[in-house]
Formats: structure tokens, C-alpha cells, sequence
């Protein structure tokens, strides 16, 4: 009963089918660890929600970014070039220590990495390399955080930056990949993608489809 109604409040709460289902999955899990130490004798049943369509996260072309940048700080530029050059997640940059950025500035070490228990190396572009020596040379070499910012914080910059969320730039990322002639699997592995068919999603859109044959069946 407590688990429906935790299940019924995050519906109300207008949270994601995803977030739902994930947090859905951790409690059963909990308490099939539980059942299986011996510490209750029942099961968790309760479903999960059906995953509504996906929404449209594409978020700014890649012109629209750079024009956007033109106008922003140091730190702002760095933070949103890391995501739509590098495709790199919000949790991961805002989880960036300035020991994570190799002597020579071409390679981050990602500790905050979606899924990942070990630190992973990403190599970075001449480009982006460079807008990052830029905030190093305001920011100062001193231990810590490298952009010192929260999840809350680095949203808040993409929305007055580029008017989007931090995702659409990790969107837009792909997008210019898959445009600029990458297959699908290259674009998985630029985006760290364990499966296919996460990295169709970010291209896949049934509208787009059907009007595509639509237009070709409604041909003389």
C-alpha cells in the first residue's frame, strides 16, 4: 500500500515515467536483497508505469549555440562547450575536479559518469581544449572544483545561455555527429552509450517519419 501511494504521488508530482520506473526498480530491489538475507518473507509487486512519448529534447543547432557563447563568461562557455562538443552529461561536469583535467588539457578523467563505477578518459578537441585553458586561466590552479557549480546551478546557465536544458546540448552534440556523416555506432560511442537503441532515441521521431512517407506516398 505505501509503495502505490509513493508510486501514485510522484505521478501527481508530474515526474517521468523513467525516474518513476527507476526509483520503482531500486525499492524492489532493496527488498529482494532484504528477502534474500532473510529479513522479510514477501516480494514487492508493484508495476511499473507505462513510459509516456518521448519528449522532444533535441535542444539548439550547433550555430546556435556558438552564436549564444559569444556573449557569455569564461566559465559559462567552458561548461556549455564540454556538453555540446563532448556530449558530456550535467552530473559529470558539475562532478569535474581540476585534478581531473590531464597536464596537458586534452583529456578528462569523468568520475560522476552515469552507470560507471570506474573513472573514464575522454579525449577532448583542440576547440574545446582551448575554452577550457581559458577558465584554468581565470579560474587558477588551486585544488577543488573546476567549475564549482550544482546540478541546479549549471541548469539554470543552459536556460539563460542557450535557452535550453543542459540534455538538449549533449542532444545537439549527436545531432551534429550523426549530421557531419557518424554512423549510429560512432555516435554511441561518442556518447558512451552501453546500448543501440539509446542512441536512436536522440534521432528517432515517429512524426518525422511519417510525414517523410507521407510526402513520398503522396507522390503522382
Amino acid at each position: 500500500m505505501l509503495a502505490l501511494r509513493w508510486r501514485t504521488a510522484m505521478l501527481e508530482a508530474g515526474l517521468s515515467a523513467a525516474t518513476i520506473n527507476r526509483r520503482l526498480c531500486a525499492l524492489r530491489s532493496l527488498v529482494k536483497l532484504a528477502r534474500r538475507l532473510g529479513r522479510v518473507t514477501w516480494t514487492l509487486d508493484v508495476e511499473a508505469v507505462k513510459a509516456e512519448r518521448r519528449r522532444d529534447m533535441s535542444g539548439p543547432t550547433r550555430g546556435e549555440v556558438l552564436v549564444a557563447l559569444e556573449s557569455a563568461s569564461v566559465r559559462d562557455v567552458a561548461m556549455i562547450r564540454l556538453m555540446a562538443d563532448r556530449g558530456l552529461r550535467r552530473g559529470e561536469v558539475c562532478g569535474l575536479d581540476v585534478s581531473d583535467v590531464s597536464e596537458d588539457r586534452r583529456t578528462l578523467s569523468l568520475r560522476e559518469t552515469k552507470g560507471k563505477r570506474e573513472p573514464v578518459s575522454v579525449e577532448l578537441a583542440p576547440e574545446t581544449t582551448a575554452v577550457l585553458v581559458a577558465w584554468l586561466t581565470v579560474r587558477g590552479e588551486e585544488p577543488g572544483s573546476l567549475f564549482g557549480v550544482t546540478a541546479d546551478t549549471l541548469w539554470r546557465v543552459c536556460g539563460r545561455v542557450v535557452g535550453c536544458r543542459p540534455h538538449g546540448l549533449r542532444h545537439c552534440a549527436a545531432t551534429t555527429a550523426r549530421d557531419r556523416g557518424a554512423t549510429l555506432e560512432e555516435v554511441a560511442t561518442f556518447l558512451r552509450h552501453v546500448k543501440l537503441e539509446t542512441t536512436r532515441g536522440y534521432f528517432d521521431r515517429s512524426d518525422e517519419v511519417a510525414a517523410r512517407v507521407a510526402a513520398v506516398v503522396a507522390r503522382p
